[in-house]
């Protein structure tokens, strides 16, 4: 059996991988990852996500609407801003500009290589969204 803090870490890390799966869009900001640093470098190594590009819009934050705003790229300053017609020219966080994105053909390859369900099918049914991962099988487990 495994020792607690083990089995702990592969819980935490299997509930990421589901948190993914569930995620709505293949590209997240990596902010949703910044607390589990060490599982994100796991699932980097594992091919399950990779480093995204910078998003095209972001929310504003820094006033109480509720708007999207698109940042621009500061060359003087080497920093990205945006503009809030509240509040002007905001400068915007770095992470805030950083995303992953999810690698989920590579996510139902393991899963389909997990299960020991035959036939493997692991075909895409909605582009991104939904896989027929295996048929069932009916006789069981084979006995030898």
């Amino acid at each position: 059996m495994r020792p607690p803090e083990i089995r702990e870490n592969s819980a935490d890390l299997l509930e990421l991988i589901c948190d993914l799966i569930e995620a709505p869009r293949a590209r997240i900001g990596a902010n949703f990852l910044n607390a589990r640093t060490s599982d994100v470098e796991r699932l980097v190594t594992f091919g399950l996500v990779r480093r995204g590009s910078a998003p095209r819009t972001i929310a504003c934050r820094a006033c109480d609407e509720d708007h999207a705003t698109t940042p621009e790229f500061d060359s003087v300053a080497g920093r990205y801003f945006h503009f809030c017609p509240v509040v002007g020219r905001v400068e915007i966080e770095p992470h805030d500009m950083e995303t992953m994105e999810i690698c989920a053909r590579t996510i139902v390859d393991l899963l389909v290589a997990a299960f020991p369900v035959l036939p493997a099918i692991g075909q895409e049914l909605v582009a991104g969204k939904a896989w027929h991962l295996a048929r069932p099988s009916s006789a069981g487990p084979r006995s030898r």
